[in-house]
Parts: structure tokens; C-alpha cells; sequence
């Protein structure tokens, strides 16, 4: 758990990650505080990019504000395909996969949930529309499309 909350402020930084960590740091008998830290710093999983941008994290960041407050989002979006749209999301959560973020929104433009890589977003724009939070099954989602 030590080594997990150490790797994921690699990728974002919220106040939690650090306290939980020393909260558990602080559990580890003195004599044994050595052999602790010899195990968590065995493993280390950077999971951004390299060249990882300051831009990136705030994005990551103001994306995550949306979410808290069940804010929508707007932002240009460019395919893989290479077409611009500007898209109205109702923003649900960030997610890494093999080194990229992307968003699990819900799009309405779309009408249906999609993911966006963070990377082809430009000029995001937290709205003052909110949203009632539709249910969704993480362990469900296509994570292998």
C-alpha cells in the first residue's frame, strides 16, 4: 500500500496520498522502520509519460475539480482520425492505462458515455451547468477497446 501511494503522486497529488502514506509510515515499529524502507522503495511504478508536462496535471487537476463538484466540462476534441469537435461532457473519471490519461465521460454531443485521451483536449472549460451522476460498474468498462 506504501509503495501504490508513493508511485500514484507520480501521476497526481492530492493531500490524502501524502497523510495516508505517513499515517501508515507511522504504524512501522522503529526497529523496524529500516526493513520498511528498503521494501517500499524496491518497487517504484511511474505511470506518466516521458517529458510529462506541467499542462498535463493541470488538466488532470481541473478535470478532477469538475468531477468533485459535478461541474460539466466543455473542450475541443481531436480524434484519431484527425476530426475537431468541441465537446459538452458530464466528466465521471480519470483513468491511466499504459502510461495515458484519458476521460470517462459521459457525452453529450454523443449521448453515451466515451473516453477521451487528455492529450487531444484543448481550451477545457468548466461549466456552471451540474449533473445527477448517472450509476456506473468500473470493473465493467471496456478497458481492453
Amino acid at each position: 500500500i506504501a509503495s501504490a501511494l508513493q508511485s500514484v503522486s507520480s501521476m497526481y497529488e492530492p493531500i490524502s496520498h501524502s497523510t495516508a502514506y505517513q499515517k501508515i509510515k507511522h504504524l512501522i515499529p522503529e526497529q523496524s522502520a529500516q526493513a520498511f524502507k528498503h521494501q517500499t522503495e524496491k518497487w517504484f511504478i511511474d505511470m506518466t509519460a516521458w517529458g510529462h508536462t506541467e499542462d498535463q496535471k493541470a488538466l488532470r487537476e481541473k478535470i478532477s475539480a469538475a468531477i468533485d463538484r459535478l461541474s460539466t466540462i466543455s473542450f475541443t476534441y481531436t480524434s484519431a482520425s484527425g476530426e475537431t469537435l468541441l465537446r459538452e461532457t458530464e466528466p465521471y473519471t480519470l483513468v491511466c492505462k499504459a502510461g495515458h490519461w484519458y476521460l470517462y465521460a459521459y457525452c453529450l454531443v454523443r449521448n453515451d458515455f466515451r473516453f477521451f485521451k487528455l492529450n487531444r483536449m484543448k481550451d477545457l472549460a468548466i461549466l456552471h451547468q451540474t449533473f445527477i451522476r448517472k450509476d456506473i460498474q468500473l470493473d465493467t468498462l471496456p478497458w481492453d477497446k
